[in-house]
């Protein structure tokens, strides 16, 4: 068992198992020790960073040529054959000359060590050896590589990056790997990673012809017909449970003023990722205008409620807005569905006074398992605390953020949900919501904030019982998150069987022969005026062939009809994922898919 005594929690990601986090990092400062011994003979290794990422590590460096795919199993053997003896992980502290003199030879990391001490003043820096390879680093590591299994470890890949990732920098090789605390467990990592792989939502995505990604609008996808379906379909659920619980929608400007983000606090913490825009007024050129697209709803939130002079019995006023937002995210970050530019969100904004807090917040989780449990997802809450950079007072962070401890407590249990420290907004502190897939992978996806700023900053005020003006809290909610990244990772979770209820086509009509193409396209008419999805297969090709063609696109119900279904007014139907065909009424198989419809069924 791994010694985490000395472990320093600070570095770990709260929801990190720390003696996994301390093998992955380890295995990094090992990667990078073999990558040296292997280009030895071929010149200078220049090393960048190498942190443990989820799920495993990366280093990027600057190689004497590039890599290919045997060099990754050579040096994967040569990290193995290391592992062989036991090598202590030292760590040391270095003087500022010292470092740099060490690291003479290394220019990236005598670029780390003056930023270092730009931000943070040190006189001293941090370094960990292992064998014939020392790093800047803080640590942790395990004590020694005894305590890393040489069968647990394995490089994956590699893929080129920008130091610092700027793409105005050098260029990189980035290598990647994985390490476990045993064989099995790692055999078990590779098994998922494969299917992972063929449940890909952008090669799903292409294949059912759901969206697209185009060179000029890097990370912002075109919705086509049948992927615009399901984001309606979420979009129509989501108001749905919002109409029940008294939420009111509302669509706001996509471009605003400067002089809103500046009171928001936008423009001091967040500008770097917003898409700023400079214009001239009226066109004349000595009159420029700083504008920005929005990457969030809440401060024209903040907008609609003071529109209006609110009463203490107006309260909670929940306003929904499920506009379009920009953030101007590194190239280098986008993926698919999972990391875009233009997104969506099911946000809202709830005012309320301070004493209806907890209700909400408990309404809120409620609200979450009936979103969550509609498609099979199991999900764990994370509190995100005061960041480094934040708006205003500290007694009021820590009395929200106190609030909403009570709240979890209460709620959930303190051994259920993990504390994230620095991890909140800058205006407030946040529940975020973690969902858990089919592939034993965690998503952050919705959230809850609670926030004393905003409202403060904006002038929001109610009327009190006595007839005092007072500034509301304000919850910032989402459930799904982006709709983007949610549709993302609900076609990985369901390998792109999607539930009938939000399958572009629900129903595939397949006629034996073309004297039963006007029946079948009698029945579509039928099943269309009730509301379902779907279409005739009326091409000239061999039955099996159409039925092979509905099962690749994954349509729930693909129906055929001869001369002894029309005559008995019977449908055989063949259900996604299974061979075997069975008989029903046409009206009995009707209500089926109705039924599973309204009640948005997992089939």
């Amino acid at each position: 068992m791994m010694n985490t005594q000395d472990i320093d929690s600070e570095v770990i990601p709260s929801d990190y198992p720390a003696d996994l986090f301390c093998i992955r990092h380890s295995s990094s400062h090992l990667l990078a020790w073999a990558v040296k011994n292997y280009f030895a003979k071929e010149g200078e290794v220049q090393f960048g960073i190498g942190p443990a990422i989820q799920d495993g590590f990366y280093y990027d460096f600057l190689l004497p040529r590039p890599i290919k795919e045997d060099d990754l199993i050579e040096i994967e053997a040569v990290m193995k054959k290391l592992l062989k003896h036991d090598h202590l992980f030292v760590s040391s502290q270095l003087e500022i000359d010292q470092a740099l003199n060490h690291f003479n030879k290394q220019p990236f990391k005598c670029e780390t060590i003056q930023d270092i001490v730009a931000r943070t003043g040190a006189a001293k820096i941090s370094t960990y050896t292992v064998g014939e390879f020392t790093d800047l680093c803080r640590g942790p590591h395990v004590k020694s590589t005894k305590e890393i299994h040489s069968e647990a470890v394995k490089l994956l890949s590699f893929s080129g990056a920008y130091w610092k990732g700027d793409n105005t920098k050098q260029s990189l090789t980035r290598i990647y790997g994985t390490a476990w605390r045993s064989k099995e467990e790692l055999e078990e990592y590779i098994t998922l990673r494969a299917e992972a792989e063929k449940r890909d939502h952008r090669k799903i995505g292409k294949q059912l012809g759901l969206f697209h990604f185009d060179e000029t609008a890097p990370g912002m996808p075109y919705w086509l017909p049948d992927g615009l379906t399901i984001y309606h379909e979420l979009v129509n659920y989501c108001r749905s449970v919002n109409k029940k619980n008294s939420y009111a929608e509302v669509s706001t400007p996509l471009i605003n003023r400067k002089t809103l983000w500046e009171t928001s606090g936008h423009w001091e913490f967040y500008r770097d990722d917003m898409y700023l825009i400079t214009t001239h007024e009226d066109h004349q050129e000595h009159k420029e205008i700083d504008f920005a697209l929005k990457p969030m709803n809440c401060p024209n939130a903040m907008v609609v409620f003071n529109l209006k002079r609110h009463s203490y019995r107006d309260l909670p006023l929940r306003l929904a807005d499920c506009d379009t937002l920009h953030r101007n995210e590194a190239s280098g970050a986008l993926h698919g569905l999972l990391r875009v530019r233009q997104f969506h969100q099911d946000d809202a904004h709830i005012f309320l006074r301070e004493d209806q807090i907890e209700s909400e917040c408990t309404s809120l989780l409620k609200m979450c398992q009936i979103f969550y449990a509609t498609f099979n997802m199991t999900y764990t809450f994370r509190l995100g605390t005061r960041p480094e950079g934040f708006i205003g007072d500290t007694k009021v962070w820590g009395k929200a953020q106190q609030t909403l401890i009570n709240i979890l407590d209460k709620q959930v249990g303190r051994e259920n949900y993990i504390i994230a420290e620095g991890e909140g907004a800058f205006y407030g502190p946040k529940i975020d919501i973690l969902m858990h897939d089919s592939l034993k992978r965690t998503w952050q996806m919705g959230t809850i904030q609670l926030d004393f700023q905003l409202p403060e900053r904006f002038n929001c005020k109610y009327v009190d019982e006595s007839g005092n003006f007072v500034t509301p809290v304000v919850i910032h909610r989402a459930i799904y998150g982006s709709l983007e990244r949610f549709i993302g990772v609900l076609i990985e979770h369901l390998s792109g069987n999607l539930p009938v209820w939000l399958a572009p086509c629900q129903v595939v009509f397949v006629p034996i022969a073309d004297k039963h193409i006007p029946f079948c396209k009698e029945k579509v008419a039928q099943f269309e005026e009730l509301g379902i999805r779907c279409y005739v297969d009326e091409r000239n090709e061999r039955m099996n062939l159409k039925i092979r063609d509905a099962e690749i696109s994954k349509i729930p119900y693909i129906l055929v009809f001869g001369d002894k279904e029309i005559a008995n007014n019977n449908v055989s139907y063949r259900q996604r994922g299974t061979n075997v065909s069975k008989q029903l009424p046409l009206e009995e198989f009707l209500s089926k898919v109705i039924d599973e419809i309204k009640n948005k069924l997992l089939n």
